[in-house]
């Protein structure tokens, strides 16, 4: 039984989290910078590796009024880019308001890795729910 990452993607910054093996905990991963020259893609593809994972969950950013935006079709490319050079499941999970929840837990613990505090909110989310039997 493998665990699921979530990403916070981004071209400059990747934020990263894990869940444990009962996929019940997320927890933050260090955030991952892209160098200038690679693609998000090439970024990541190394950490893959370091993990048994049955999905990858993207944040997936969406308008006040629900529908997608500019940013939301670069994550889906870049969730369908990862698919298939991985093999492995992506899920979606709408990221609204992470990056502010995010910001508010990077001030209150003086920590500057506000990216991967937004994949940890994202997974928590999506593992809470699925959780739930909702």
């Amino acid at each position: 039984m493998g665990q699921i990452l979530a990403v916070d993607y981004g071209t400059k910054f990747i934020g990263l989290a894990i869940s444990d093996e009962t996929k019940q905990i997320a927890t933050t991963l260090p955030t991952i910078r892209v160098p200038r020259g690679r693609t998000p893609l090439a970024a990541l593809q190394r950490e893959l590796g370091k993990f048994q994972l049955d999905t990858i969950v993207l944040g997936l950013p969406r308008g006040l009024d629900n529908k997608p935006t500019t940013i939301s079709k670069a994550v889906e490319q870049f969730g369908a880019e990862l698919h298939k050079h991985s093999n492995i499941d992506v899920a979606y999970w709408n990221e609204t308001y992470s990056s502010q929840q995010a910001e508010q837990v990077k001030i209150r613990k003086g920590s500057n890795n506000s990216h991967s505090h937004a994949a940890r909110i994202i997974l928590q989310e999506y593992l809470d729910h699925f959780n739930s039997g909702i």
